[in-house]
């Protein structure tokens, strides 16, 4: 038998850590598209063990939580980060976001000619917080009176490059990391008719699916140049980027997108226990019974995670992974 157990750990302004095993609606959001994880619950006013002392005396906003779920007491730690803030209600609503809420703060003015993205990374990100970062020079840049997330978000919006924790560690780079591909320590299975509780999964083939990229790239001297690859009358989805000049490179940046998004095989989400565990940029195989032919693998692009009645996952499933 199951049984869902949850560890929450927050460490106050004394430096006492608190330890509840006792938490509502729990849920947890991850994702690549988005620079922030965030984590959100209900924990009564009152728990027995707090002497009386209540729930919004004890934490405060900025205080370390780390969150760990699991079943009969085996844990995997699903959210580590500072709570943003407790509500009024009872029992009281906290809402948390992970380590980006630390390069939220504090303003940066750097410029630099012909920057290595890991010098850029090194001078906005405050000392202690480790990184990954990969290699790539992106040219002659200045960012003017910008938090760290502002640079960031800059770096996904102009130049494609994607950043995010992962636990204590940001990573810069790709939406899927290279290193994980092919890795069997990072590789989910799931069977429609064994693990998987719910879906609004989708399979298409090739041909049914009409998109059209839009790739635009806004020169220094504030001129635009475009390409389009894909179907003419498909969906449009659009990449910019900054200070890309060749058409060809866009082109090529454009078809690598459209290979992400046109292909055969399962698009949607589904509904698993929370084991076994996953997280965006994970690889997810399908297996099916009563359709053996449409097992594969995609990349995980979004995971939420729902624990108090029940410890379950949802991933929203991504590019083929095969």
């Amino acid at each position: 038998m199951l049984n869902p157990c949850c560890d929450i750990r927050i460490q106050n302004n004394a430096g006492k850590i608190l330890y509840f095993d006792v938490v509502q609606d729990l849920e947890i959001i991850r994702t690549w598209r988005e620079l922030t994880s965030t984590a959100s619950f209900f924990l009564p006013r009152n728990i027995k063990g707090l002497k009386g002392e209540r729930i919004d005396e004890l934490i405060q906003p900025g205080n370390k939580v780390v969150i760990k779920l699991g079943f009969n007491l085996e844990f995997a730690e699903e959210f580590t980060g500072e709570i943003v803030n407790i509500g009024s209600t009872n029992p009281a609503f906290v809402y948390c976001e992970d380590g980006m809420r630390q390069l939220k703060r504090g303003q940066k003015t750097v410029a630099y000619s012909n920057a290595k993205l890991s010098k850029l990374i090194k001078d906005i990100v405050p000392p202690g917080i480790p990184t990954d970062v990969i290699d790539a020079s992106i040219g002659d840049v200045r960012f003017s009176k910008k938090t760290p997330a502002m640079i960031l978000h800059e770096l996904r919006t102009k130049y494609g490059i994607y950043s995010y924790f992962r636990g204590s560690m940001l990573c810069v780079g790709f939406a899927y990391p290279l290193a994980w591909a092919g890795d069997k320590n990072y590789l989910a299975k799931f069977h429609f008719q064994k693990s998987i509780l719910d879906n609004n999964l989708e399979f298409k083939s090739v041909d049914e699916v009409n998109v059209k990229i839009r790739v635009s790239s806004l020169l220094a001297d504030n001129k635009v140049v475009f390409v389009e690859v894909g179907d003419p009358d498909g969906e449009q989805r659009n990449l910019h980027f900054y200070n890309i000049s060749d058409k060809a490179e866009l082109r090529r940046r454009g078809e690598a997108e459209l290979a992400r998004l046109k292909y055969a095989g399962y698009r949607g989400a589904f509904k698993s226990l929370g084991f076994p565990y996953v997280e965006h940029g994970y690889t997810v195989q399908l297996e099916d019974y009563e359709y053996p032919e449409r097992t594969g693998k995609y990349f995980a692009d979004k995971v939420t995670v729902l624990y108090g009645n029940g410890y379950y996952r949802i991933t929203e499933l991504g590019a083929k992974a095969d």
